[in-house]
């Protein structure tokens, strides 16, 4: 047998070429549908893949840096149809073309947005939401201004974390006739520049300036004359 008998590509030998050492892997995600389209994202340092299937549906999965991964969305595309392998991320890598037999559609890679709220934001564990706590909105990680500082930004996909939350008030109760300190410590407290203050505010009166220390904030509380008449019979 001569090279010129086999000029081009898989051609240039006639017996198929094996390895004596099988490849050994360990799969980052298995599906009980046939998956038939893949393509990747990276958001902060994260790996997303999309994975079509058979059925019409694109999956979403956090890919760890153990190579594991963790499915955290479905969305039905075109039921029943085939998803093509020609998946693609727009340059702005905001939404998934899925193409079907019938149909182009245009995909969300996250709906940050939708979630008004701290708690549904923190829920939605999608690793692309956090909530941006001093602009009070769920958004990406490169939308939240301040995201670098700790506590900033809050990841959705991180168990440990929760909303900024009062854990314990010193003291549990006073008398309405004493002026005190009163000392909370709250969780997940963002650390803020020497420009910028938290006050307590006591109901509708004026607020009051604070000491903050760690994750602790001191103030004091109003003047007992400031404070409204208990009702009679309370």
């Amino acid at each position: 047998v001569s090279l010129s008998e086999y000029p081009c590509g898989g051609e240039h030998t006639p017996n198929p070429i094996a390895s004596a050492v099988p490849l050994q892997a360990t799969p980052t995600f298995t599906s009980t549908t046939q998956l038939t389209a893949v393509t990747t994202a990276t958001e902060a340092g994260h790996t997303i893949a999309f994975l079509g299937d058979r059925e019409g549906r694109l999956h979403k999965v956090l890919v760890r840096p153990d190579r594991s991964g963790d499915l955290y969305g479905s969305v039905s595309v075109d039921s029943g149809s085939v998803v093509s392998a020609d998946l693609l991320l727009d340059d702005s890598q905001q939404h998934v073309y899925v193409l079907t037999n019938s149909r182009l559609s245009k995909v969300p890679v996250s709906s940050c947005e939708r979630q008004t709220d701290c708690q549904s934001c923190l829920t939605l564990r999608d690793p692309y939401c956090g909530w941006c706590v001093l602009e009070g909105r769920c958004s990406r990680k490169h939308q939240c201004q301040r995201h670098l500082q700790s506590n900033h930004w809050l990841w959705s996909f991180e168990p440990t974390n929760q909303c900024v939350t009062v854990q314990s008030l010193q003291p549990a109760n006073q008398s309405k006739d004493e002026q005190t300190q009163v000392t909370l410590s709250v969780v997940q407290l963002p650390i803020l520049t020497e420009s910028e203050s938290l006050s307590c505010v006591f109901g509708l009166l004026p607020p009051r300036p604070t000491i903050v220390m760690g994750t602790s904030i001191t103030c004091q509380s109003p003047a007992p004359e400031l404070l409204p008449p208990i009702p009679t019979g309370s």
